[in-house]
C-alpha cells in the first residue's frame, strides 16, 4: 500500500540520519548525511492501495496543469518554514525531505510547481486581506496562525472548503476533532490538515524525567495512564516535595529542582483546564456558540490548577532561562510542552524522559484531552481563486501526500521511534493524538475569556468570578458579530 511504502522510504531516510548523527548528539538538525532517494525515484516500485484504502486519487480526477504554480501564502521567520513548504532539494534532513517528497508526488501527478510566498508576521494578515479586497487571484491557500485565519474568515474572505467538489474532510488527512471546533453552521472556512507537521508538532503533552521519577519512587506512570488513572490529583501528589534548593543559596532559582513547569505557564494552565474536560464554548441546537466556562467544573479546575501553581513546586520562567531548559538539564520532574520541543530541545537531554497526556479531572472522565498551541497554523482558501476545481483538487492532493510522507516521518519515526526511550510511549502518543480537541472559543474571540485560567495562574489567584464578569458581555457581543459571517 502506498502509505506503507512511503513509511518504509522515510524509515530508510531516518536510519541514514541516525547513523550519521550518532557521534554528535547535540546536533540541531539531521543534515549531516544526504539520502538522495525521493518519492519520485521509487514511485514505480509502490503498489496502488486497494479500493478500501483511504486514497485521494480514487476520487480526484486526472489533470495536467501545465506547470501551474501552486502558491502558498505563509508567515516568514518560523523555524520549520520554508523547508516544510517548498524545499528545493533533498538534504538528508527528515523534515525537509518528507516535505520535498510530498511536493514531488503532487507535482509529478498534476504537472504543477509548489511555491511559497512568505510575509513577515506583521504583514501577512493584511497582505492576504489586501489581495482579496483588490480581487487579486494572488495565492491558492493562506497558511496562517489560527487568530489570523479567524479574522480572515469572518471578513468573508474565504471559500467554504467543505463545499468544494474534490475536498473530503472526512478523510484521515484531516483532523476531525480539531475541525469540528471550526465547523460553524455547516461551514468550514478554516481547516486543519496534514500538509505539513505544524499541527502535530504543536500538540501539547506532559513529559517526565525518568531519573527523578525513580528517585521519588513514583509508580509506573505509563501503567497509570493506560489504566485511565492519571489525574490532576495524582500530578499534585507526585510533585509534592520534589522542589529542592540544590545549590543551598536559600532561594529558588533556575539552578534548583522543581516538580512541574510548562513552556509558557499560560499555555500549561490552559492545557490542564482542557485536559480536565472544561472547554470554553459548545454549540447549541441551532449551531450557535454558547459560553460554558462559568461552571461548577471550572470552579474545581481553578482550585486544582492554582493549588498546583502556588504549591512551591512549580517553576515560573525567570532570567530568560525557560522551563524546557530546566527540564532538559534534569531539574524538573514534569514539564508541559508541545511535541516540537522533542526536536528542538530534548534531543541531547542526558536523562531519559517519557511522555504523558494531560491529566484527567478524575478516573470517571471518559478520555484524555489535549489542546494544540493557540499560535498553531491552519489553512484557508481565498475567495479570489478563479479556478475552484483546480484549487480543490490540488488542496486535497497536497494534504493527502502530506499524510503519506510528512505525517509518518515526524510522528511514527521521529516522535515514536527516534525521540522515544521506551516501547510504551508509542501507545501514549496515540492516546494524546486521539484526545486533541478544539472548540469555537479556542479559535474565535479577542476578549481573552479563553485565557482566564492563564491570567489566574500568573497571578496565583482563584478569583475567576471577577474576570469572567468583566468579560462575559463583551464576549457574547463579539460571538454574535462573528456568527453573522456564518449566516
Amino acid at each position: 500500500m502506498k502509505r506503507i511504502a512511503s513509511l518504509l522510504l522515510v524509515l530508510a531516510m531516518l536510519a541514514s540520519s541516525l547513523v550519521a548523527c550518532a557521534g554528535d548528539p547535540a546536533q540541531t538538525d539531521d543534515t549531516s548525511a544526504a539520502d538522495t532517494t525521493t518519492a519520485a525515484d521509487t514511485a514505480g516500485e509502490t503498489t496502488s492501495p486497494p479500493e478500501t484504502e483511504a486514497n485521494a486519487y480514487n476520487y480526484l480526477p486526472e489533470k495536467n496543469y501545465n506547470g501551474y504554480e501552486y502558491r502558498i501564502l505563509y508567515q516568514s521567520g518560523i523555524r520549520y518554514f520554508p523547508r516544510q513548504i517548498d524545499p528545493t532539494e533533498s538534504t538528508g534532513d527528515i523534515i525537509n525531505d518528507t516535505a520535498y517528497d510530498r511536493n514531488v508526488a503532487v507535482e509529478s501527478k498534476y504537472n504543477v510547481k509548489t511555491k511559497g510566498y512568505p510575509l513577515p508576521q506583521a504583514e501577512v494578515l493584511n497582505g492576504a486581506r489586501n489581495h482579496v479586497k483588490a480581487g487579486d487571484d494572488a495565492f491558492d491557500v493562506f497558511y496562517g496562525q489560527i487568530a489570523h485565519l479567524a479574522s480572515f474568515s469572518t471578513e468573508g474572505s474565504c471559500l467554504d472548503i467543505s463545499k468544494l467538489d474534490y475536498v473530503d474532510l472526512d478523510m484521515p488527512w484531516y483532523n476531525q476533532d480539531i475541525n469540528a471546533g471550526m465547523n460553524i453552521k455547516g461551514k468550514q472556512y478554516i481547516v486543519s490538515g496534514e500538509f505539513i507537521n505544524a499541527l502535530l508538532a504543536n500538540t501539547y503533552a506532559m513529559y517526565f524525567n525518568k531519573r527523578i521519577a525513580a528517585e521519588e519512587k513514583l509508580p509506573d506512570l505509563y501503567e497509570l495512564v493506560l489504566d485511565g488513572k492519571w489525574t490532576i490529583d495524582k500530578l499534585k501528589e507526585f510533585v509534592s516535595g520534589v522542589a529542592h534548593d540544590l545549590d543551598g543559596d536559600g532561594k529558588m532559582t533556575p539552578a534548583d529542582r522543581y516538580g512541574w513547569g510548562s513552556l509558557d505557564l499560560s499555555r500549561g494552565a490552559l492545557a490542564l483546564q482542557y485536559g480536565m474536560g472544561q472547554f470554553t464554548t459548545k454549540f447549541d441546537e441551532n449551531g450557535d456558540p454558547q459560553l460554558i466556562i462559568n461552571s461548577d467544573l471550572m470552579a474545581t479546575v481553578v482550585d486544582k490548577v492554582i493549588g498546583l501553581v502556588t504549591s512551591g513546586e512549580v517553576y515560573k520562567i525567570t532570567n530568560k532561562i525557560n522551563e524546557v531548559t530546566v527540564f532538559k538539564e534534569g531539574r524538573m520532574l514534569f514539564c508541559t510542552a508541545i511535541f516540537m520541543q522533542t526536536d528542538l530541545n530534548m534531543r541531547d537531554m542526558e536523562d531519559e524522559y517519557g511522555v504523558l497526556p494531560q491529566p484527567k479531572l478524575d478516573e470517571s472522565q471518559e478520555k484524555y484531552y489535549t489542546i494544540i498551541n493557540p499560535l498553531c497554523y491552519m489553512y484557508s482558501i481565498p475567495i479570489t481563486v478563479k479556478d475552484q476545481d483546480r484549487a480543490s483538487i490540488l488542496f486535497e492532493a497536497y494534504q493527502y501526500e502530506g499524510y503519506n510522507y510528512v505525517y509518518p516521518g515526524f510522528y511514527e519515526l521521529a516522535l515514536k521511534t527516534k525521540y522515544s526511550h521506551d516501547d510504551v510511549s508509542a501507545k501514549v502518543y496515540d492516546l494524546i493524538m486521539n484526545g486533541r480537541v478544539c472548540d469555537f472559543g479556542f479559535v474565535f474571540g479577542s476578549t481573552g475569556i479563553r485565557d482566564t485560567i492563564s491570567t489566574l495562574a500568573w497571578k496565583g489567584s482563584t478569583d475567576f468570578a471577577s474576570i469572567y464578569a468583566s468579560l462575559e458581555a463583551a464576549t457574547k457581543t463579539e460571538y454574535a458579530e462573528i456568527m453573522k459571517a456564518y449566516q
